[in-house]
């Protein structure tokens, strides 16, 4: 069984909810939605109320021409806010009876009543709490009950304020055949026509021949016909709320310790945990909040790599984020929000792998960004700039590869063989290790060129030298830099190189071998 509740002029019910006095004033709701329009004399009546209909104002006249019937007439222009408040309250209410609801158009909603065991005992009843229970939020409802959706939109439409039709109420096919053609709501221009033809009823209209019917009328007319027909049944587009996997605790007492606000994460993951398997998701994010006593806030994103909804996993990340958390002050607030992600589904070529457990080896990250600091762990990527050691730490995302290892290699052709065996004879030459940070040295110079290294981990005259070569970059902003290298043998055989960054001011880069 299905179920329509409509709400008649909702555009003006959305307005007098909060000014119930004015439904005995004649009152008239414009089809614009602004004062400030510069035609709004032209605006056309959209919605009235019985005291202005009964003044002889008639829907579609401007309010110039309503006034001029009514002098007493007020007239109202349409509000968005009100309305889609209005029309929340309504989606919220209707949650009360089924979960499986439409939101068919502005004011109107169709129920699947399949599950509703008061539905099938006792329409009439369920129908009449409806209207009691808008009534109290100042809207007047109709509601009417059928086997099929298209029908019980027309029977909301008829009630006054409960209609039902089937097997408990008005039959079915007496109910449509004494209907008003208005009813379906044509077009102006086929209204028009069936009048002329003295069609005035649904009954009428569907003793015409069919075929006849969409020959001379188009097909209009018969998709009217058949949205009351009960052996075509449509698909109701559901309303499904967002869903907010969210869980907020305030404490009675300040909390100091760890132990204890680990406690209360436990378990707020084990219900958020428990309320993603029952909808087939997964957690993608976590974000966790911190409220302190003197009234600020810590808030935290956590991305889990591979999504998930198993507590010890989501546990740990939060728990190896906190071990080393320090506050200034204790915590009275504690929230943690998931986001709602799908299973991550994996298709990989016949030779290419990725990380056995992504969840674990980024909480390996997470611990050594504890240990180092979160800008000391990551993937290093070059700056665009020829300064040496110049890069910055990006966060670590999983680059899948290929193994290689398994596949034949090629065998190069002779030409191809003749060139790489000189390409490696161009590239012979002892390694530079670089040091990281490069240690500050004492240099003696002879005809500014070194002759001795006085003090720092390797010392001695040099034997031989070459060089300077002049490195320099950015002089167009501050990060200006330049300096000079040597690249020195000492007494002990030790090759290093060695740089002068400033006056007088010397640096041991690295050592070859």
């Amino acid at each position: 069984m299905y179920g329509v509740l409509v709400i008649p002029n909702f555009f003006l019910q959305a307005q007098l909810r909060t000014q119930p006095e004015l439904w005995k004033l004649p009152v008239v709701l414009l089809e614009e939605a602004s004062k400030g329009n510069k035609d709004r004399g032209k605006a056309r009546i959209l919605q009235a109320t019985k005291a202005a209909l009964n003044a002889g104002v008639d829907l579609g006249m401007t309010a110039t021409q309503g006034q001029a019937r009514c002098g007493e007439l007020q007239v109202l222009y349409r509000s968005s806010e009100d309305e889609e408040t209005a029309e929340a309250m309504l989606l919220d209410r209707i949650d009360l009876w089924t979960p499986d609801f439409e939101a068919t158009a502005p004011g109107v909603c169709t129920l699947d009543l399949l599950g509703n065991g008061e539905a099938r005992r006792s329409p009439e009843r369920l129908g009449k709490k409806m209207v009691r229970l808008f009534a109290e939020h100042g809207l007047q409802a109709q509601v009417g009950f059928a086997s099929h959706p298209g029908v019980a939109l027309l029977a909301a439409r008829q009630a006054s304020p409960v209609l039902v039709v089937g097997a408990v109420g008005m039959e079915e096919v007496a109910f449509l055949n004494q209907l008003p053609v208005q009813a379906l709501m044509p077009s102006a221009d086929l209204q028009e026509v069936l009048r002329l033809w003295g069609v005035s009823t649904l009954g009428q209209l569907r003793a015409l021949p069919a075929s006849e019917l969409v020959e001379r009328l188009g097909p209009e007319v018969m998709a009217l016909i058949e949205s009351t027909q009960s052996r075509r049944r449509r698909l109701l587009k559901l309303v499904r709320p967002p869903s907010l996997f969210l869980q907020q605790m305030e404490f009675e007492h300040p909390v100091e310790t760890l132990e204890p606000l680990l406690f209360v994460i436990r378990r707020m993951l084990e219900t958020l945990a428990a309320r993603l398997a029952a909808v087939h998701l997964m957690a993608g994010e976590i974000y966790l909040t911190l409220g302190f006593e003197d009234e600020t806030t810590h808030e935290r994103n956590f991305r889990v790599p591979d999504p998930s909804r198993e507590v010890d996993l989501l546990f740990r990340i939060l728990h190896t984020y906190l071990e080393n958390f320090t506050a200034e002050t204790p915590m009275v607030l504690l929230a943690l929000e998931a986001m709602p992600s799908r299973a991550l589904a994996h298709q990989f070529e016949l030779f290419e792998s990725s990380l056995r457990d992504p969840n674990r080896f980024s909480e390996t990250l997470a611990r050594l960004e504890a240990l180092l600091g979160e800008d000391r762990v990551g993937t290093p990527e070059p700056l665009a700039t020829h300064r040496p050691d110049a890069f910055v730490m990006k966060p670590f995302q999983e680059i899948s590869r290929t193994d290689q290892s398994r596949r034949r290699p090629k065998k190069p052709t002779p030409l191809e063989a003749a060139r790489q065996a000189a390409a490696d004879t161009i590239r012979l030459g002892l390694p530079l290790r670089r040091f990281r940070p490069p240690e500050r040295i004492t240099v003696m110079t002879e005809k500014q060129g070194p002759i001795a290294i006085l003090s720092g981990q390797v010392q001695g005259p040099v034997t031989q030298q070459r060089g300077p070569w002049l490195l320099s970059g950015e002089w167009w902003h501050d990060a200006l830099w330049a300096f000079k290298e040597w690249d020195v043998q000492l007494e002990d055989g030790g090759v290093y190189r060695i740089a002068e960054v400033e006056k007088n001011q010397w640096i041991l880069v690295g050592a070859y071998g």
